[in-house]
């Protein structure tokens, strides 16, 4: 089974081939993934993974075409995503979840995010871009009660911090 780890980073899922903007010692191919992939990936991917990438690009209807593009029929789309809904987020008047990455990489504002989405939204753009999506689920990236004890009262949409979508090439 062929794996595409697009913005793999440090944490390439393992056995895949890893595409990011920047090198490193797991990286196959430094791209900007604001542009098209290079051809020779198209048709060529069981899945196309992406871990919190889509929201930090200035055209991720482009990316997600891309992504369609670099899988054979049947092949899978999985991604995890921030959640525009997740009540935390809109602490400082919206302005929590973007100063998470200014002050993490002040000199890379190309890592910055750049937009949020909500769940109907992805949805919808990967039905336009001929996907059928097949699971999505909001979840925490952490367990702990004591961290995120109010998030655990909550609904999930608002009580979870990121999704998860998978899709299907028809």
């Amino acid at each position: 089974m062929k794996i595409l780890d697009l913005g793999c980073g440090v944490r390439k899922i393992p056995r895949s081939f890893g595409v990011d903007a920047r090198p490193g010692e797991n990286v196959d191919l430094v791209w900007d993934l604001n542009k098209p992939l290079p051809i020779r990936l198209h048709n060529s991917y069981d899945i196309v993974h992406h871990h919190c990438v889509l929201d930090h690009l200035g055209n991720p209807y482009l990316f997600l075409e891309e992504c369609y593009k670099c899988l054979k029929k049947g092949g899978k789309l999985k991604f995890v995503i921030d959640n525009a809904d997740y009540w935390r987020f809109h602490l400082n008047l919206g302005n929590y979840h973007a100063k998470v990455w200014e002050r993490d990489a002040p000199k890379n504002p190309e890592l910055h995010h750049k937009m949020m989405f909500q769940l109907r939204h992805l949805v919808k753009m990967l039905n336009v871009i001929g996907f059928e999506v097949t699971k999505t689920e909001y979840i925490r990236d952490y367990k702990s009660f004591k961290r995120g004890h109010v998030d655990f009262l909550m609904p999930k949409f608002l009580g979870c911090n990121l999704m998860r979508i998978e899709a299907v090439k028809n």
